[in-house]
């Protein structure tokens, strides 16, 4: 990647590249709306597992809590991760290769070398999310599923604001997505298999943040909410959601097996192999044994400093 950063892309990447979800702890209607999240991804990653092996790309992994449930659903995996902190924390399995870096700079991986990207709360956090979602395209093999799921522009509580004529600050994203506007952006290149919002009570996160009710109860109190607004605004939750396929048919589905190449030459290259032979290009991995792309990024790199 050879883009010149911006001083507000710097700052947002630099906390990116040293993130600790235990900074900030979730209340918990966060956490019953993330377990509903999550549990609409496991259904749809567990349906497509039932017709295809599934060789899954997960940008912004984390620390592996949620992936680890998916992972008897899994043939193989990727997760690039920019937070060393995060990456340190991960349960490490075979054939579960781990990346230090950001979706916006993948040259590592082969075109179509994945059937499964994931893109939780992603697109919002990139510093440049075009660039991010056109590696994207160049990974995802044609039949392929994408799961798309963040915070949502559209959301009662911000249409309300736009008519008091109040500002809505996203904060800690660069980028704020809606429902509509994600479905037709996936629609040229892709078929939507679900869409859907979730999250409509937007004061229990503040008040839990204060109050620490039991998650449980939440999950049922939003389930109930979710199926009424579903009808009255389906476009307005908290979160959005949406899955998709892409569209095509598969050429090659031996690069699912080995999806690693030289992010110089592009000649097949085996992760953990440090030196290229084609090419003699040489890849930094850390202590943990994941691959240090940070390192190979004069920009990403520069973050840091």
């Amino acid at each position: 990647m050879t883009q010149k950063l911006t001083a507000t892309q710097k700052e947002y990447l630099r906390s990116q590249l040293q993130y600790d979800h235990n900074d900030d702890p979730p209340p918990p209607n966060t956490l019953a709306v993330h377990q509903i999240q999550h549990e609409l991804i496991y259904s749809t990653v567990q349906e497509f597992a039932a017709k295809n092996e599934v060789h899954m790309l997960d940008v912004g992994c984390g620390w592996g809590d949620f992936s680890g449930k998916l992972d008897p659903l899994l043939k193989s995996y990727v997760g690039i991760e920019p937070s060393p902190v995060e990456l340190g924390r991960f349960m490490r399995r075979p054939n579960r290769f781990l990346v230090r870096g950001v979706g916006e700079y993948m040259d590592f991986l082969k075109d179509n070398s994945r059937n499964f990207i994931l893109l939780n709360s992603v697109l919002d956090h990139c510093f440049d999310w075009k660039r991010a979602w056109n590696n994207c395209l160049r990974v995802l093999a044609p039949g392929g599923l994408v799961i798309i799921s963040m915070e949502n522009s559209q959301k009662l509580i911000v249409r309300l604001k736009e008519k008091l004529g109040r500002p809505h600050v996203h904060e800690g994203h660069l980028e704020f997505f809606g429902y509509d506007d994600t479905q037709n952006f996936l629609q040229r290149d892709f078929t939507i298999k679900e869409a859907r919002t979730i999250g409509f009570l937007y004061g229990m996160h503040a008040v839990t943040k204060r109050v620490p009710l039991p998650v449980g109860p939440l999950r049922l109190a939003n389930r109930l909410v979710n199926g009424f607004f579903r009808v009255a605004a389906p476009a307005g939750g908290h979160i959005f959601f949406i899955s998709a396929i892409r569209n095509g048919t598969p050429k090659d589905i031996t690069r699912y097996a080995a999806p690693f190449r030289c992010p110089q030459c592009h000649a097949d290259m085996a992760f953990g192999i440090q030196a290229c032979r084609a090419c003699g290009f040489t890849l930094p991995y850390g202590t943990p044994g994941y691959l240090d792309s940070v390192q190979l990024n004069a920009d990403v790199k520069a973050a840091l400093a």
